[in-house]
């Protein structure tokens, strides 16, 4: 038997936005160094830092709202989805480090990735979060 409720709150425009911007994160972070090079500028790659705490801040505001529910454990929702997303982020710069990625793997973006999701988590106001049920 099909559980429509879930089906309808994975297709929610939160939860679409989400798996969106999660697949943005992955492709653009295990670019190889050479289409990286290529396809941005100096000048649009001095913006890295901003791109990393502003991607993961949406990550972690359209994973609240699509995911955790309102109500008593709303706190420890937005944590446990702030914490996974900063674990993304620590698993995607220890990939970038890999042969066939070839970039660098810095400790500042994915500290920046940490912030950015729990900022975002914890920004969004608690009446976008899901109704329980």
């Amino acid at each position: 038997m099909v559980d429509w409720p879930a089906v309808k709150r994975s297709l929610s425009p939160a939860a679409c936005a989400f798996w969106a911007l999660l697949a943005a994160d992955l492709a653009l972070s295990l670019q190889p160094r050479g289409t990286v090079d290529a396809m941005y500028s100096p000048q649009v790659q001095s913006w890295d830092s901003a791109a990393h705490f502003a991607l993961h801040a949406a990550l972690g505001a359209f994973a609240c709202a699509a995911f955790v529910r309102r109500g008593a454990a709303a706190r420890a929702g937005r944590l446990a989805a702030a914490l996974a997303l900063a674990c993304l982020g620590a698993a995607l710069e220890l990939l970038q480090a890999a042969p066939w990625v070839g970039r660098s793997c810095t400790v500042s973006d994915a500290a920046l990735d940490a912030a950015g999701a729990l900022a975002g988590a914890f920004a969004l106001p608690a009446r976008f979060l899901r109704r329980g049920g």
